[in-house]
């Protein structure tokens, strides 16, 4: 439901109100996005990969 009521909304807005519907901080629903993301498996080596070039770059 809570992706219906945001459905059309500009990119800026869609996640504010996706939180709001779900009463769910901005923060906390970024934070639980982001984990089903990295639990993708696929998902996951791009993490993987992206923190050792990052590691690399700072070194």
């Amino acid at each position: 439901m809570a992706k219906e009521i945001c459905a059309g909304l500009d990119h800026h807005d869609y996640f504010v109100e996706m939180a709001k519907s779900l009463a769910l901080s901005y923060d906390d629903l970024f934070t639980k996005l982001c984990d089903l993301w990295i639990g993708d498996e696929v998902n996951f080596g791009s993490v993987v990969r992206f923190f050792a070039e990052l590691d690399r770059s700072i070194k």
